[in-house]
């Protein structure tokens, strides 16, 4: 059956409710037929509308809604339609169509005409060719009404409310030509698209609205304005808009084409404007990363958010433009200069991205790539140049790169230009500090590819030097760079510590790819020499076998390529010489013609050193190896005896034995001697855990190995520069200053700086290459020096082997061999002019070169000859000069040339003309030699340099000393001249220095320095003018500096005076030792010199300026110390054993100044003539005359300073000073440094002031009384206190007094009593609190506690006091401090008493009651604000140990479990309190738990019971407060007060530590009581309870038993009903006394019933309680042993120690009393007495009262050996019972079940027939729970058959269903099997489900039947009794019991007799 119409309706407006925009005007077409809406235009008239048509059926809708319906109805259907309509159905057509067109403009709620009808009428009219018509009028109405919503919104003012009345009118209008197009559907699809210019109806009245309303430019103009501003407020964040209304105007602008052409363009101006406002806003107050993200979320806004919610996605691209332009593009100046460093400092990624992706389509990202490599540069620069971080700078460099990389990638997404950018700021922050970068990154992979020196591979991680070596790349030092990888590697590869050798060739290869090959060529090298090396030491193995020799590993390298180390001529033991003259042996052997040089010093071996301990493997360098060995032989030597058997210089020595000597590596002792001898001796004791040693090598000063590279570094750019410059030149001929700096720089590649290439250009023209032109001196013209044209093609080849190494100078004049380890050699321009050499002056050219390039003999023989021969004659008319000529051939050309034997070379001809006999003069070297490095012709021409250099050196030196040699022997003949003599030897001196031989140089000074002291003594002065000491700054000058003046020129006049002489000669033996870097050396001679010179100034110093003694000491001392800091400095580093010899000697320097200023500041008065000032004051100076000419003035600025100015003088005072004192400290001399502090406080003090004065006292007061200097300590405290007083500052004032007064002894009586005085009268003037030690003013003993009540009211301590002042003084406190458990401390105090001089003795008392154990830790003595405390806890002093027992008449309280327990509440402590003699008011307890998991809990109430006296118990309420605190009543005088108070705990706990604290009141005072106690939880007794139920009761059986080993007395129990049930019976014990012993139970049976018109409510309560009293057998015998043991106490006063002495007399004695015995026999045995045991715990007693417990105890174990029960009830005749209420849960309902078997017998049952029963079962309704509904459960009955007595037929066990009250009955048979009473089977019913509990109570339980056999005989079984049985049928019937499930059998009967009837 097809459903009803308007189901179907409702049913498709809800699917079209979803799709359709206008559906609530649609309702209208999808209403229900239904008759109930007769206004319901959907609703077909029915009379037909028009005339001549069928009526048709109500078919709802349009044709779209009907074929949505799931129905087709077709009704009326007739052949065809009429042809034409009727004239007068389009006037009334139209007119219906017209006044519907009305209704929906008006909006009309009850429209009378139905839409259906409309439509079907229009849709005849338009296929009967009416559209034209109808389209006519539609739009007729449309404009009418158009024109009308106009009006209407121009009714009111435009700014009115404008865009909600046009929104509201164009979403009517919208709405109303949706329904209108569905009505005039047919007319929209049939005529409107094909025939007008219009797609459908509402685009027809779009286009009215358009031309009708919005054609007006002024209304588009406010609706736009409107519009923008509306956008403004949605930009503002804080304003609320309407976006569903911008969102419709805005989609009316786009359907209507004005969005584009009237607010696009104004909405994009608006956009910029704000956008600039703003940002010229926020750009000034938000930081820039908040600024950039701020634009980007506005951005991000405009084109995401506003685009989609009411822009046009047309608008995103210029909206786009326009935001970014206003926000980013204009401000990227200011925001790069704001913020952009701080972001990249920050590692601010997000920002810097969204920066980047906002400019990265502009082209200011131009700016933001220069301010990256700006920022670069700038952090570079800042980090490259400090060298604070030299240590860790590569790693910064590389966290640096990483962290821009890192940038670059994630910010900058790789962009290539960003790259180039950060490529070009590298390089050039990388080479700002010249060739820094290149050492430390050389260093850097050198620690990567490098051993540690304890044998662990360092950090060599691939991808690390890989990363190193990119920052490399930025270098363009890279010669620098090699010169020290060079120096590293070769250190590794000789030394065996490089990490591995992939590693090695993977760096090789990457620098190898940077650089190219010639690079890296001759590191190549060096690794093949250490391969070709282990070759070697393989082949060596096989050499000569059965020679003996030591184990040799040798690294043989070439000598060219390899950088130079120091040699050594160390004197090797003999087994090591001839080891190495073995292999020199095999190596000469298998390379002829070469030669090895031993590099003794870079070598290492293993010796074995034997010691006590044992032998260890100790691997060293040889050197040290060698000295060790020297122990061999005697086992002490000498500094002077190690030198000379092993050829070492002192300093190098020292440095060797420094090394073996110290540390952890002290295989030699240095001997301390009085002599200035240094010894080491052989050390046997020498320990070590290691069996393997290795000795680091000998510290050598890195500073000066840097230098030396940075020097050759310099030196050979200096050549690469110089032949730059030449080969420019050449080739212009002439060129400006400026180009040829700039050509220079071009061709250089490495940072060359303009001034290095202007000094270079300077030293040319020194050297003759260039000439300035006359005209233009800026212009440099070439001046052609080299005729051949071959320096340019040898300079760099030359340079690069400079400068010469390893020199080795053997003088004529047999002295031994020397080693010049280096020697710089300067290269000048020959020049022909020859000036005669003045005596004053000192050789410098010692070879002449001549290269010479010549290929042809012709050429040679005309013109070349000649020039060479010129050339040797120009030289030889020089004095002592050597020449070589160097032939420079080509590349490929050959050494000589053989035709028919002879030589026909130009070379050869060279040698042959120019050669002199037996010497060679000639060296032969090729142009870009390819050999390289390693050309042995170039080795040659060094070689024959080194020999040029060092002959002419020889012969100079020779010439020198017969000069000297032949002066020095004139000496007595009359013209001789000092001077003369002096300037020759100099000249030796200075020849030495040249040639590095400083050592050397300076014995050449010292010999005249002797040489003077020996003309000084023969008073030879003539050769001087003068004394001297008279120029200008002779006072002040440099004594360090020997250019101060023309020494030499005023020596060579004979004018120089005695004062610059000596200053001179000075000041070149400091040179001298510097260059030898003997600082200490230095400045020890100069203190030996201004000391020894003194004496001499002041004899001429009438002529002098005023102190210039002074001032000249205190300027040679600052010169001295200023002069040598810098060098120690680097020296330091590498040996600190200098810091303390150097501190020492530099301390006395700047004292020795500072004490210059003492003597200035007297004469100048600023000083006074007091200690310690005037120490050093000779007071013949002071004697002063007025002078008869004005006299000069020292020169010295500080000085003139000092003098003119008191704070001047002061500053420099106090450097000095603190300069010195710092000295001092750091050579370990503390003496000196507090003397130099004296003298600060001193100069503090006359200078008032007193503040910085009290400051240095007291700095230095405390380290005379460490050392124990009392009177040097007093002499300070008096000034100090002095000081102090003046200022006012009372709390030092005290201090300082009592300092004195700690040093009493050392004072005067009348000056103690004074400052007694003094302290007593200022302690009340203190303002904050001092406190100081007992000792030694005071001293102080404990005596004992006294706690007898009858001598003290409260527990005392015994303290003894003694004054050792001579004065009585009052003290307001004395307070013990005494430390334990509980309390942890307690005080024990004394007010205001007076202390006389002595013994004085004080009971000190407490207002804290405690008990226990205690220390005795601390006692303070108060005098206002004057603490005294000792410490009785000092290490090394003996604990005192005192017992305290609480006051035996104060407040004492108890904690215990309550004497009545009822399990299943919550628990109960139990606190006794009693006041005994107290009154207490305002008391408050406070308990504790000790035990973890235990707390108090928080009520509001506490119940307590109160007694006082005999007076009835009384029961209170306390209150307890939020924290705890329990709130006391007033307690008077004996007054017993018992609080319960609930806790909770866990249940496996058996007792539980608690804290009681009570404070209160008593006389005003405040007083406690502390005490902590185990409180026993246990519960002695055990219960188990089982119940049986019965038809209408209840049977409760409950076992006692006991609750461990202990027997318990049972005084009585009962059982308490419940609110459910009555106990109607029960075995009841009110009073009794039965001993439960443990393994026992008790068992008590209580008949419950219900009680009556019991109902069930949640307030019934089934439980039971089982209350039992009791008392325990050992709480019995322990309270009755206490009581007389208090009884004894009581009698000798010492009640108050019961406590105590009771639980350890139980510990110690009780613990082993057997209490089942005593149950037993009513008998207690005590154990014996033992004495030691109860010492033990009576230790900390006074030695009375000791004795006395010990003797009690004694005599109360004597007497009581054995207690009875009698003496115990005696003593205790009433003693307190406990109770224990147990609950008992019984449950109020359960499924019972009576099960009964009914037998159906008429006659007596015999054996073996069956007999038919009946088995009732019914469920019993007592027991069913009330609120529970009556409902069939399952159950089943099981019958127990023993089939050994019955047979069953039947169902033995069945499944049924019952509810209460039903009975059901089931019928078996049983068959006996045997004769006489048997048992019935029992039957049990169970539930079917587990959850339901099902009980039985079956009748016949025990009951037996007499089963009586078929014959008439019977055999019956008689047991105890025989009787005969009844005849048959007359037996009496057995009793049953029905109601109880209790086993009740009759007795069994068997018998053997046998009866017949």
């Amino acid at each position: 059956m097809p459903p009803k119409p308007s189901q179907k309706v409702v049913k498709k407006r809800k699917f079209v409710s979803a799709v359709d925009p206008s559906q609530h005007k649609m309702d209208r077409f999808l209403s229900s037929g239904s008759s109930e809406r007769k206004d319901d235009p959907m609703i077909v008239d029915s009379p037909s509308i028009v005339p001549g048509l069928k009526e048709k059926s109500n078919v709802l809708g349009t044709v779209r809604q009907q074929s949505l319906t799931p129905c087709i109805v077709i009704a009326n259907a007739k052949p065809s339609r009429a042809q034409q309509l009727p004239e007068t159905f389009f006037k009334s057509s139209w007119e219906t169509q017209q006044k519907l067109l009305k209704e929906i403009f008006e909006e009309t709620q009850s429209i009378q005409i139905n839409y259906v009808t409309a439509s079907k009428s229009l849709e005849s009219l338009c296929r009967y060719g009416k559209s034209k018509e109808i389209f006519d009028k539609l739009k007729i109405e449309i404009e009418n009404h158009v024109e009308r919503m106009k009006q209407d919104l121009l009714s009111k003012p435009l700014n009115e409310n404008i865009l909600g009345r046009l929104k509201h009118c164009w979403n009517t209008f919208c709405s109303q030509l949706a329904i209108i197009r569905n009505i005039f559907m047919e007319l929209d699809r049939s005529f409107i698209l094909p025939n007008t210019k219009f797609t459908s109806i509402i685009q027809l009245g779009k286009h009215i609205f358009s031309i009708t309303i919005m054609d007006s430019t002024k209304f588009r103009n406010v609706v736009v304005a409107e519009v923008l501003n509306l956008i403004k407020l949605d930009r503002d964040t804080n304003q609320d808009v309407d976006i569903k209304l911008i969102q419709s105007i805005l989609q009316m602008l786009i359907e209507l084409s004005y969005y584009f052409s009237e607010f696009e363009t104004k909405f994009l101006a608006s956009t910029n404007t704000y956008y600039a406002e703003e940002s010229s806003t926020l750009i000034n107050q938000l930081d820039t990363p908040s600024y950039i993200q701020h634009a980007y979320q506005r951005r991000s806004q405009e084109i995401n958010d506003r685009i989609k919610l009411y822009l046009d996605p047309h608008t995103k691209q210029a909206l786009s433009n326009v935001v970014t332009n206003q926000l980013i593009y204009s401000k990227t100046e200011l925001i790069i200069k704001k913020g952009f460093d701080q972001m990249m400092q920050d590692n601010q990624m997000k920002p810097l991205k969204i920066f980047y992706d906002l400019l990265v389509s502009n082209p200011k990202i131009s700016l933001l790539r220069h301010a990256f490599g700006e920022y670069i540069k700038t952090r570079g620069v800042l980090l490259i140049k400090n060298p604070l971080v030299d240590t860790n700078m590569v790693v910064e460099i590389l966290k640096f790169k990483a962290t821009l990389d890192n940038i670059l990638k994630n910010c900058f997404d790789n962009d290539k230009l960003f790259q180039n950018a950060l490529k070009e700021s590298f390089e050039f922050f990388m080479n700002t500090r010249g060739n820094k970068p290149a050492e430390l990154i050389a260093r850097f992979v050198d620690s990567k590819l490098k051993i540690s020196a304890k044998k662990r591979a360092a950090d060599a991680d691939i991808s690390t030097l890989d990363k190193v070596l990119e920052i490399f790349r930025y270098i363009q030092g890279k010669d620098a760079f090699e010169t020290y990888y060079k120096r590293f590697l070769a250190k590794r590869l000789l030394m065996d510590r490089s990490v591995s050798s992939e590693l090695e060739s993977h760096v090789l290869e990457k620098l190898k790819a940077e650089c190219g090959h010639e690079f890296t060529k001759n590191l190549d090298s060096m690794v093949s020499d250490i391969q070709l090396s282990s070759e070697l030491d393989e082949a060596f193995l096989q050499y000569e076998v059965n020679v003996p020799r030591m184990p040799l590993s040798v690294k043989v390298v070439s000598q060219a390529i390899w950088p130079t180390f120091p040699t050594s001529e160390i004197v090797l033991p003999k087994k090591m010489l001839q080891s190495q003259a073995m292999y020199t042996k095999f190596y000469t052997s298998k390379n002829n013609g070469k030669k090895l040089i031993w590099q003794n010093l870079l070598s290492s071996c293993v010796v074995t050193g034997h010691f006590l301990q044992g032998s260890k493997e100790i691997t060293a360098s040889v050197s040290q190896a060698a000295i060790l060995l020297l122990f061999n032989q005697r086992q002490t030597m000498t500094l002077n005896e190690i030198a000379k058997a092993t050829n070492l210089g002192t300093k190098e020595l020292l440095r060797l034995l420094t090394s073996v000597s110290t540390g952890n590596f002290n295989f030699l002792t240095q001997v301390v001697s009085n002599t200035e001898t240094k010894s080491w001796a052989y050390n046997p004791n020498f320990q070590s855990s290691s069996n393997r040693l290795r000795v680091p090598a000998a510290v050598v000063d890195q500073a000066v190995e840097e230098q030396k590279v940075e020097e050759k570094v310099f030196k050979n750019r200096q050549h690469q520069i110089d032949a730059a410059i030449v080969r420019i030149m050449k080739s212009k001929k002439t060129a400006a200053h400026d180009i040829l700096v700039a050509e220079v720089v071009k061709q250089l590649n490495y940072p060359a700086e303009a001034n290095d290439v202007h000094k270079r250009i300077e030293s040319l023209i020194e050297k003759y290459y260039l000439t300035r032109d006359t005209d233009d001196i800026s212009v440099y013209i070439y001046q052609n020096c080299d005729e051949y044209g071959v320096w340019p093609l040898i300079a760099d080849d030359l340079s690069a082997r400079l400068p010469l190494r390893n020199l080795k100078w053997q003088p004529s004049s047999q002295r031994a061999e020397c080693i010049i380890p280096i020697l710089e050699v300067d290269l000048k321009r020959f020049t022909a002019e020859h000036t005669p050499q003045l005596l004053s002056t000192t050789q410098t050219v010692y070879l002449n070169l001549y290269f010479v390039f010549c290929d042809d003999n012709e050429v040679y023989k005309n013109q070349v000859r000649k020039n060479i021969r010129n050339w040797i004659e120009t030289i030889q008319s020089k004095k002592n000069q050597e020449w070589l000529i160097v032939y420079v051939a080509d590349t490929e050309a050959k050494r000589t040339n053989n035709y028919l034997g002879l030589k026909a070379s130009v070379y050869d001809k060279i040698k042959t003309d120019f050669n002199p006999p037996k010497q060679d003069r000639c060296a032969y070297i090729r142009k870009k030699d390819p050999e390289g490095p390693q050309s042995e012709l170039w080795s040659t021409f060094i070689e024959k340099m080194k020999e040029c250099i060092l002959s002419c050196f020889d012969m100079q030196v020779l010439q020198i000393q017969e000069d000297t040699r032949r002066l020095d022997m004139q000496r007595h003949m009359p013209g001789w001249n000092y001077c003369t003599f002096f300037i020759l030897k100099e000249g030796l001196a200075q020849a030495f220095e040249i040639m590095t031989l400083y050592e050397d140089a300076l014995i050449q000074y010292d010999e005249l320095e002797a040489s003077f002291f020996q003309v000084l003594r023969d008073k030879a002065l003539a050769w001087f003018g003068h004394f001297g000491g008279t120029d200008a700054g002779d006072d002040s000058g440099n004594i360090l500096d020997f250019k101060r003046k023309n020494y030499r020129e005023l020596i060579n006049k004979n004018i120089i005076s005695v004062f610059d002489f000596r200053s001179y000669l000075f000041a070149r033996q400091c040179r001298m030792l510097l260059k030898l870097q003997r600082v200490i050396e230095v400045t020890a001679r100069a203190q030996l010199f201004i000391t020894s010179f003194i004496p001499s100034i002041r004899e001429n110093q009438e002529h002098l300026p005023e102190s210039f003694v002074e001032s000249w000491v205190f300027s040679a001392c600052m010169n001295v110390v200023n002069e040598c800091e810098p060098l120690f400095a680097q020296l330091v580093s590498a040996n600190t054993d200098l810091i303390v010899p150097y501190n020492s000697v530099k301390a006395d320097l700047l004292l020795t100044a500072r004490r210059q200023l003492d003597k200035i500041g007297i004469k100048c008065k600023h000083l006074p003539m007091t200690d310690p000032f005037s120490i050093y004051i000779d007071l013949v100076d002071q004697k002063c005359s007025e002078p008869e000419e004005p006299q000069k003035h020292i020169t010295n600025v500080k000085l003139l300073e000092a003098i003119a100015s008191v704070e001047a003088f002061d500053k420099t005072y106090m450097g000095l000073s603190t300069r010195a004192i710092k000295s001092y400290d750091a050579s370990y001399r503390s003496r000196a440094a507090l003397n130099v502090h004296g003298d600060i406080a001193a100069l503090k003090y006359i200078r008032e002031k007193y503040e910085e004065a009290v400051r240095i006292y007291e700095s230095m007061i405390w380290r005379y009384g460490e050392h124990e200097w009392s009177s040097i300590e007093n002499s300070l405290l008096i000034k100090c206190a002095d000081s102090q007083n003046r200022l006012g500052k009372v709390d030092q004032y005290v201090e300082s007094l009592l300092a004195l007064l700690k040093n009493s002894k050392f004072l005067k009586q009348e000056d103690a009593t004074r400052y007694t005085d003094e302290m007593i009268s200022n302690v009340a003037k203190l303002d904050k609190e001092i406190k100081r030690p007992f000792s030694p003013i005071f001293s102080i003993a404990v005596m004992s506690v006294i706690d007898d009540g009858n001598l003290v009211n409260s527990t005392s301590v015994e303290v003894m006091i003694e004054n050792h002042l001579p004065k009585t003084i009052s003290i307001d406190t004395v307070s013990l401090r005494l430390v334990g458990t509980d309390p942890e401390q307690i005080r024990f105090m004394i007010h205001n008493q007076d202390l006389m001089p002595g013994k004085n003795t004080f009971l000190l008392t407490s207002e804290t009651s405690t008990s226990g154990n205690y220390v005795v830790e601390t006692c303070e003595m108060r005098l206002g604000k004057l603490i005294f405390s000792n410490n009785f806890l000092r290490p090394g002093q003996r604990k005192r140990v005192v017992r305290l027992n609480h006051d035996i008449n104060q407040l004492y309280a108890t904690l215990s479990q309550p004497h009545e327990i009822c399990l299943g509440e919550r628990q109960k402590l139990s606190v006794k309190i009693e006041s005994r003699s107290v009154t207490a008011k305002s008391g408050i307890l406070l308990l504790e738990s000790q035990t973890e998991g235990m707390t108090i809990s928080k009520v509001e109430k506490v119940f307590g019971i109160l007694r006082q006296g005999t007076e009835e118990e009384k029961t209170i309420e306390l209150n307890m407060l939020e924290n705890g605190e329990i709130e006391l009543v007033d307690l008077d005088e004996h007054v017993f007060l018992e609080l319960f108070v609930m806790y909770e705990g866990p249940y496996t706990e058996f007792d539980y530590r608690m804290k009681a604290t009570i404070t209160y009141k008593m006389n005003e005072k405040d007083h406690k009581f502390v005490c902590s106690e185990s409180v026993k939880v246990t519960v002695p007794l055990l219960v188990t309870e089982s119940t049986i139920f019965r038809e209408t009761c209840v049977f409760l059986k409950v076992e006692l038993s006991c609750n461990g080993d202990l027997p318990v007395r049972i005084l009585g129990s009962y059982a308490k009903p419940s609110t459910y049930y009555l106990v109607e019976s029960q075995s009841q014990i009110k009073q009794c006394e039965l001993t439960l012993f443990p393994r026992q139970t008790v068992s008590f049976i209580y008949k419950l019933v219900k009680r009556e018109e019991v109902v069930e409510d949640e307030n019934i309560n089934s439980k039971i309680h089982f209350y039992v009293k009791f008392r325990s057998l050992k709480e019995e015998v322990e309270n009755s042993l206490q009581l007389m043991m208090k009884e004894k106490l009581k009698e000798l006063n010492l009640e108050q120690h019961l406590p105590y002495v009771f639980e350890k007399v139980k510990e110690a004695f009780l613990s082993s009393v057997d209490y089942s015995s005593y149950g037993l026999t009513d008998v207690v045995h005590l154990d014996d007495f033992d004495a030691e045991l109860c010492e033990s715990f009576l230790l900390h007693r006074d030695l009375k009262t000791k004795v006395q417990l010990l003797d009690l105890i004694e005599d109360f174990f004597e007497q009581n050996e054995a207690i009875t029960v009698q003496m115990i009830k005696q003593q205790c005749p009433d003693p307190r019972e406990h109770a224990i209420a147990f609950p008992l849960e019984v449950p109020t309902s359960k499924i019972l079940h009576t099960a009964e078997l009914i037998l159906s017998v008429e006659k007596d049952l015999l054996v073996s027939e069956a007999c038919p029963c009946t088995l009732r079962i019914k469920q019993l309704t007592y027991w069913t729970a009330l609120t529970t509904e009556a409902c069939r459960d399952e159950f089943y009955y099981d019958i127990d058959v023993d089939y050994d007595n019955w047979l069953l037929s039947g169902k033995r066990r069945l499944r049924f269903a019952s509810k209460p009250g039903e009975m059901l009955e089931f019928a078996v048979s049983l068959v006996p099997l045997k004769t006489g009473n048997l048992l019935l089977p029992s039957v049990r019913i169970s539930a079917v489900s587990p959850d339901v509990f099902a009980s039985t109570v079956y009748v016949n339980s025990a009951q037996q039947i007499l089963v009586k056999p078929k014959s008439k005989t019977a055999t019956f079984f008689v047991e105890q009794q025989r009787f005969m049985q009844q005849p048959y049928g007359t037996s009496p019937s057995l009793p049953t019991s029905a109601g109880t499930e209790s086993s009740r059998s009759n007795a069994s009967i068997r018998s053997g007799i046998e009866l017949s009837t």
